[in-house]
C-alpha cells in the first residue's frame, strides 16, 4: 500500500575538535609580594566517529517518501586536559620548577535520534533525499587528576548534535520503486 517501515543505519567519521584554555599570568598567593605562581590549564574534545540505527516509519504519495525516524546513536568522544602550574617565588624565571598532569577520557556515549525525512525518486533507479536528524547524548565528564568532586570534574551538558543532510541513492538490480 501507501505505507512504509523498515530500518536504517549509517555511520560517519568525523574530524571535529574544539579547544578551550586559560593562562592565569602570575598570582601572588601569600600577599604582599611572596609566593607566587602561574597556572595554565588545557582542555580538548575530539570526536572520531557517529553511528545510528534508526526504525523509520512513512506513507508513499506519488513517487515521494515522506517518514519519520527513531532510534539509538552512538559517538566516540576524547576529551584531554593538561594542567600546568609554575612556582615561580617572587619573580617567575626560566628555571623556576614546573608541576605538569595530564589527564584523557576516551569514550563512546549512548543517545536517542529523531528526524523527519523525505525522498523522491527521479527515475525507477535514482532516488534523491533529504533528512533533519536531532541526537541526544546527555552530558559528557571526564574527572581529571583523581578528583572525584563534580566540581573538579570537566562536563559538557546536554551534549547535542542536530544534522541536515542531502543524498543521492542509485538502487541496483531492480525494476525501481
Amino acid at each position: 500500500g501507501n505505507f512504509m517501515y523498515g530500518i536504517e543505519g549509517d555511520w560517519t567519521y568525523l574530524n571535529a575538535d574544539d579547544t578551550v584554555s586559560f593562562n592565569s599570568g602570575r598570582i601572588d598567593i601569600a600577599g604582599g609580594g611572596g609566593d607566587g605562581v602561574i597556572f595554565q590549564h588545557r582542555s580538548e574534545i575530539d570526536l572520531e566517529w557517529q553511528g545510528t540505527i534508526r526504525g523509520r516509519a512513512g506513507f508513499i504519495s506519488g513517487n515521494t517518501l515522506f517518514y519519520a525516524t527513531a532510534g539509538i546513536a552512538v559517538l566516540n568522544a576524547e576529551w584531554k586536559d593538561q594542567s600546568t602550574v609554575t612556582d615561580c617565588g617572587q619573580v617567575c624565571q626560566a628555571g623556576d620548577p614546573t608541576f605538569t598532569q595530564n589527564h584523557s577520557d576516551d569514550d563512546t556515549l549512548i543517545g536517542a535520534v529523531v528526524g523527519a525525512c523525505v525522498e523522491i525518486a527521479i527515475s525507477p533507479t535514482v532516488v534523491v533525499g533529504g533528512d533533519y536528524l536531532y541526537e541526544n547524548f546527555g552530558s559528557f565528564g571526564s574527572v581529571p587528576f583523581g578528583h572525584t568532586s563534580p566540581a573538579q570534574s570537566g562536563r559538557i551538558g546536554d551534549f547535542d548534535v542536530h544534522k541536515v543532510r542531502v543524498r543521492v541513492s542509485i538502487k541496483f538490480g531492480g525494476d525501481g520503486p
